[in-house]
């Protein structure tokens, strides 16, 4: 629960199972799983996967990955922010920040344009590395026994899509200045102390 937490320390313990005991602790810390019906033997799987998904290029490992689940749980529990946030969106939020750079070939999504990559061929050159995470991760929960979701409700898993994918693309940074004008303004008029869906998924 520290900002100064040393993620390459916990790396250098636990190697290949660092991302799935960090999850793991979050959605026990937090008593997710208590709260939620999750297929936690699903989970452990798809998490094992996801970081072998990540590659050795530079930053965007699964490391960095590791780093952002803890620092997206520290300001989850921010004292002003832990009210407005349910079980279902801290769950989405551990498991889109481990998703959120998976895969990542090591390029921007500028010179995969110009280059006109496959990637970006096949996401219409808008926010073409986010939209490649997101479905790259998705696609190892629909093979059978990776999906933490099996045993979620059809409303359930619509939601914690709908969260995870628009929170991923949100770190796009293209559109950072433009989330963080959204932001301001709905801070300014205290749209935070009482946030509706649209202004929790903005402050997510």
């Amino acid at each position: 629960d520290s900002w100064n937490f040393d993620i390459f320390a916990l790396d250098k313990l636990l190697g290949k199972h660092t991302m799935v005991v960090l999850v793991m602790h979050f959605v026990r810390a937090l008593k997710l799983d208590e709260q939620l019906n999750i297929h936690t033997a699903n989970l452990v799987r798809f998490v094992t996967k996801l970081q072998s998904g990540y590659k050795e290029v530079p930053f965007h490992t699964y490391v960095h990955a590791c780093d952002v689940v803890q620092g997206t749980v520290y300001f989850m529990c921010q004292p002003k922010i832990r009210p407005h946030i349910g079980a279902l969106d801290m769950f989405a939020m551990i498991l889109g920040a481990a998703m959120h750079d998976h895969g990542h070939p090591g390029i921007n999504n500028a010179f995969a344009i110009t280059a006109k990559d496959e990637m970006a061929i096949m996401y219409n050159d808008v926010s073409v590395l986010e939209s490649f995470h997101i479905s790259s991760s998705w696609l190892i929960m629909q093979t059978e026994g990776f999906d933490p979701f099996e045993v979620f409700s059809a409303e359930q898993y619509l939601d914690v899509r709908q969260t995870m994918v628009q929170t991923i693309l949100g770190t796009d940074m293209k559109f950072h200045f433009e989330h963080l004008a959204k932001f301001k303004t709905r801070a300014s008029t205290d749209a935070f102390d009482d946030p509706d869906r649209n202004d929790t998924r903005l402050l997510l």
